[in-house]
């Protein structure tokens, strides 16, 4: 995929996402899922439905979806990081798809922490072509 048609799919998932009332599209939830850094996360949809990723981050921060992962330490500074870019290219408008933190080569943050995605699937009656 070309830097430009990255660039124009980004900006359609931003402009669809945005559009987003209440965190539904037509009715469809919010999902969340969260696992450790170390481990491979996966997002599934029904049949005929695409994700649409409304948030993605990596945190070493001590939060309740991630007191498995992080090891509470007082003199670690926490580290919070945006993955939508690198979920979106994964991940968006597919009906399944699997990312793994530790094969980003990108990544600010060190350390273990958790992924935490969240998601709608999005039925592709509701997609305008």
């Amino acid at each position: 995929m070309t830097p430009v048609l990255k660039c124009l799919v980004f900006m359609y998932w931003s402009l669809l996402l945005s559009s987003l009332e209440n965190r539904q599209v037509r009715g469809q939830e919010e999902q969340r899922q969260a696992v450790c850094s170390y481990e491979e996360i996966s997002l599934r949809c029904q049949s005929e439905a695409f994700l649409a990723i409304h948030e993605a981050i990596f945190t070493t921060e001590f939060l309740p979806e991630t007191f498995s992962c992080v090891q509470k330490d007082l003199n670690q500074s926490s580290c919070t990081e945006d993955l939508r870019p690198p979920v979106n290219d994964e991940c968006s408008g597919k009906n399944k798809c699997s990312y793994n933190y530790e094969d980003y080569d990108m990544r600010t943050c060190t350390g273990i922490g958790a992924v935490i995605i969240k998601f709608v699937c999005v039925q592709s009656k509701f997609f305008v072509y």
